[in-house]
């Protein structure tokens, strides 16, 4: 992703769907494993079941992930940052830059795996003021925080 400060959209990097494929597969084989365990104490519970139930939820999860990435947008446009986000629900959120009181950038370990981190912008207001920007790539993070501050 190149990041374009002329009030264009950008969307996320591609390779956030890497991260949270990774965190889906850790789910759904702690979900196997729990139902092995459940199923070695509990008869009732076939070996269909145990296979069936984490594959179906990987299969959504990965279709909702998909969707996910694709409804980030991040817009820097004259006056505020413009976030617009969600599946099931859309969200857009404005922000002032006036209100920007400072702006972090985080990577967890496996985003820096893939050379990922996020932008975690903190506004004056509520105590629930934060906004979390994930998957943009390193140094777009850094040149978004840099023209932010």
């Amino acid at each position: 992703m190149q990041l374009r400060f002329d009030g264009t959209m950008v969307g996320l990097n591609r390779r956030i769907v890497f991260v949270w494929t990774v965190y889906l597969l850790v789910i759904s084989a702690i979900m196997y494993g729990s139902l092995r365990v459940l199923q070695s104490s509990v008869t009732s519970i076939s070996a269909t079941v145990t296979i069936v139930v984490p594959g179906v939820s990987f299969v959504i999860g990965l279709a909702y992930l998909m969707l996910q990435y694709r409804s980030w947008d991040v817009m820097m446009q004259d006056e505020e940052l413009r976030l617009q986000r969600g599946v099931l629900r859309t969200k857009q959120t404005f922000i002032p830059y006036k209100q920007i009181q400072h702006i972090d950038v985080e990577a967890r370990p496996l985003e820096r795996v893939f050379g990922l981190s996020r932008l975690v912008v903190y506004t004056a207001g509520t105590p629930r003021s934060d906004l979390v920007v994930p998957g943009l790539d390193s140094s777009d993070a850094l040149v978004l925080q840099e023209k932010l501050s």
